[in-house]
């Protein structure tokens, strides 16, 4: 499988040299998907809100911004009403029942997973198919997202650690999220 990155000029992020994430970090970057900080860094191991993941992974598959989508819930205003309606009127989430997105909590692995299974369902519907990694720490998936760590792992587009644990309820760093939507970008 060949995939074609439109890059634009990179920023510094001077904190990526030797990290595992650097090549997916730039190309991201390359590509007005993920940016830097002001002081020029990364950060690649910070964790990611949900509001930041949502625009990460709309800019990723290129979804228009419908801030008025956003307004069904009552926590989500300024910069993140684009991306969190464009990834709600997509389908791809859903918020809680109170009518809340939390978008300032960081994400955890599992929530990611669940939405990355969204977009799979909804957004991509042909996907490469890969073994189903059999995680060490399987029994301790919520019930909620089992089905949606499964379904991303096997897509390839979720990855365990060494010790061959996905440690769902870990929050996800800056770096993961780059790794996932570069999985997901060669997917398309």
């Amino acid at each position: 499988m060949f995939a074609v990155f439109a890059t634009r000029p990179l920023p510094p992020l001077a904190d990526i040299a030797g990290h595992w994430g650097r090549d997916s970090i730039r190309t991201l970057a390359g590509m007005g998907i993920v940016s830097g900080f002001p002081d020029g860094n990364f950060k690649p191991n910070a964790g990611v809100t949900r509001a930041e993941f949502v625009s990460m992974l709309t800019r990723a598959l290129g979804l228009s911004a419908n801030p008025g989508a956003a307004a069904k819930f009552r926590d989500v205003d300024g910069w993140a009403q684009g991306p969190i309606g464009a990834a709600m009127e997509a389908g791809i989430i859903a918020g809680y029942a109170d009518y809340t997105f939390d978008g300032t909590r960081r994400i955890t692995r599992a929530e990611m997973a669940v939405i990355l299974q969204r977009v799979l369902a909804k957004v991509l519907v042909s996907v490469t198919r890969t073994a189903e990694a059999e995680f060490a720490d399987v029994k301790t998936f919520p019930a909620w997202a089992a089905d949606g760590i499964r379904a991303a792992s096997r897509a390839g587009l979720v990855r365990g650690f060494h010790d061959r644990t996905f440690r769902p309820d870990n929050t996800t760093t800056r770096a993961e999220t780059a790794a996932m939507l570069y999985r997901l970008i060669a997917e398309r």
